[in-house]
């Protein structure tokens, strides 16, 4: 053998050394990337189960009966994840606090988030310590810019009750050949004459009668971005579930006691809470992790 084919053979053993080390290095990395990402896919996904878990240590069991009734009704439910809770929560408690108001401790409330790429409702039930036990939370639709006689969904805190009423819808088409208010018997949650801003043309300000209601069936696909005129629209079934449940029924409740009276709307089959609430509070808050599955 030559001095050539001896340092032929000397340096073959060294390269492929070299290569093998490169490539160990190299599968290291993707390896290591692997768990990093299925770590922080399964942190995640916990993260999103607590937020829509009904647990057997739930605080209340007509709690955990109404967390199981809107997951049975709501067709349009969401989950979100806590962190985005958590900054509705703040947003809706600095609402009370701006309007003069304590935290309606022990009522249910109903809080909207119209930012745009949220447009979520959460129901939830406050607590004493200033936090929430949320019930659900599902997707609407509120004021869409951009069109004649549309206006942004204004923000603020809505009181429910006899001083504005609540009625059903006769499930009647317009010239659009679409049902306003959702089918026959769905409920209308009025909040009343408020101020709005105008979405379209040069802006300013306008009174719209600012509504919680149901869509047409065939509308139900856009909740989850804006596409009403200003009001709020939600799904069939959380509408039965908000109705159902007396979630928004304490004024009329202390109301039925005072005057005997029954309001003419109350459902025949109502299963009403111990804590009725009577404020819909609406905020726009940007997301911070988005809305992202169906619990």
């Amino acid at each position: 053998m030559n001095i050539r084919h001896r340092l032929v053979h000397a340096v073959r053993p060294s390269i492929s050394h070299h290569r093998f080390a490169a490539r160990l290095l190299v599968a290291l990395r993707v390896l290591c990337l692997v768990v990093c990402s299925l770590s922080a896919v399964s942190g995640y996904a916990q993260r999103l189960e607590l937020a829509s878990d009904v647990s057997p240590a739930a605080p209340d069991g007509e709690v955990a009966r109404m967390m199981l009734g809107f997951r049975r009704l709501v067709t349009h439910a969401v989950s979100a994840d806590p962190m985005m809770l958590a900054a509705l929560q703040s947003a809706a408690q600095s609402t009370f606090e701006r309007e003069g108001r304590g935290w309606p401790v022990g009522q249910l409330l109903v809080v909207v988030d119209r930012h745009p790429k949220v447009q979520l409702l959460v129901v939830a039930l406050a607590q004493a310590d200033g936090g929430w036990l949320v019930v659900g939370a599902a997707k609407v639709s509120t004021g869409r810019p951009g069109e004649f006689d549309h206006y942004f969904t204004p923000t603020g805190l809505y009181e429910h009750g006899p001083n504005v009423g609540s009625f059903r819808a006769e499930g009647t088409f317009n010239s659009n050949h679409i049902r306003g208010y959702g089918l026959k018997g769905m409920r209308i949650f009025d909040l009343g004459w408020v101020q709005a801003a105008k979405a379209w043309g040069p802006g300013g300000l306008n009174i719209i009668r600012l509504q919680i209601h149901a869509t047409d069936p065939v509308l139900e696909a856009r909740l989850g971005r804006p596409a009403s005129k200003g009001c709020i629209r939600i799904d069939a079934g959380l509408n039965r579930f908000l109705d159902e449940y007396g979630v928004l029924d304490g004024a009329f409740e202390q109301w039925h006691v005072e005057t005997g009276q029954h309001p003419w709307f109350w459902l025949t089959e109502r299963r009403p809470t111990p804590w009725s609430g009577r404020w819909v509070v609406i905020v726009d808050v940007a997301p911070i992790i988005a809305v992202v599955r169906q619990p």
